[in-house]
Formats: C-alpha cells, structure tokens, sequence
C-alpha cells in the first residue's frame, strides 16, 4: 500500500511539468557528499548525532524551470546512553535510515551564470530541493527483556517519505562543491536533518 501511495505522488509532483525535449541544459551530473545528521522529535529521544552518506545524479531538462535529482542515501546513528537494540541474541548500540529519493532543484542563478553552466563551468548558485522517497528503517521496534537487563527489540521496516530544504553550490577548480541540509520526514513521524557537503562532477 505505501508503494501504491509513492507511485502515485511521483507522477502528480512532476505532472506539471513540460515533457519537452530530451536534451539537457546542463548535466547529466554526479554528486557525492557527507556529513552530520541530526535527529529530530521522538527519533531524537534514543538516536544521538550520526553521520551520513549521499550519492546523486541529477541534471535539468531543456525547458523546465527546475532540474531533477535522483539519490541514494544512508544516514547511520548511535543510540543514545543506556539504550541498546537487540536482534535475537545479538545487541548492539547503532541504528540506520537508508533509501532513495527522487527530487525536484531550482536554484537562483542570473543569465549570464546559467550560460556559464551551460557552457560547461561550474557556476555559484542558491537551491531549494525537495521530494519524495521510499526509505529503510533498522530501529528499535520495542522493548524486551535480555539476559544484561531490559533492551529493545530492532527491526526493519520500508516506509514513504518527503523532504525539504536548500544550500549553495559554487566552483572549485574545474567542478563545484555544494552545502546543504534538508529535512526528511516519514510517514510514521521519524524524522531527522542531514546536513551534507559535497562535491558535484
């Protein structure tokens, strides 16, 4: 049901948008980044500061006001001071929100830099990005009792989600590096910021 739910918002995110020519006003691009990530509401209650890892493709369609980017991410956190989960016999102290993400970009750049980008060089910009995802969750499912004491259960679970947020990208040498954070929430109110930097080639 929740893969019906996503493959239903997709089209309606993208369906304003013209299917117009295939060629590229700038891109394809690959990016890669890495930072901290800080949980948020409930989540926060028993995960501390993780880190995460992000890797995207991405470009903007000849004609579209806002260019597109698909990624794959991980974000790996600690849990926090006296709570442990156990799978079976096995306990351990970390949990983890991998998944990927499909996600709109506008960025604020003047004519004379977006020629620049369509060019081929980097160019300084301000974006907002934001999406919808499918996400995998291996987290404390509930509490149970261990031969060390009382521990939580962990499980995984796939869930749908959004995200929201922006950052700059601006040239390094002959490609750009970019700062960003954004929030993601999933449908069973987990949520947490990544706060990425990165490199795009």
């Amino acid at each position: 049901m929740r893969r019906v739910r996503l493959a239903v918002l997709v089209p309606f995110l993208f369906g304003a948008l013209p299917a117009t020519a295939a060629a590229q006003s700038y891109g394809p691009e690959f990016s890669v980044g890495l930072g901290p990530t800080v949980p948020s509401g409930r989540f926060a209650d028993q995960n501390l500061t993780g880190y995460n890892v992000t890797l995207g493709l991405g470009g903007e369609p000849e004609g579209w006001p806002v260019g597109v980017r698909v990624e794959g991410i991980y974000n790996g956190f600690t849990l926090a001071s006296g709570v442990y989960a156990c799978d079976g016999s096995t306990c351990g102290r970390t949990s983890s929100v991998a998944g990927g993400t499909l996600n709109l970009v506008y960025d604020r750049l003047l004519p004379r830099r977006r020629t620049e980008r369509r060019r081929g060089r980097p160019a300084s910009t301000l974006f907002v990005i934001g999406g919808l995802g499918l996400y995998q969750v291996h987290a404390i499912a509930g509490t149970i009792i261990t031969p060390a004491g009382p521990g939580y259960a962990s499980a995984t679970q796939s869930y749908t989600g959004w995200n929201l947020g922006g950052g700059i990208r601006f040239p390094v040498g002959g490609i750009s590096a970019y700062v960003e954070a954004r929030v993601h929430a999933l449908e069973t109110g987990t949520r947490f910021v990544p706060v990425t930097v990165g490199l795009i080639f």
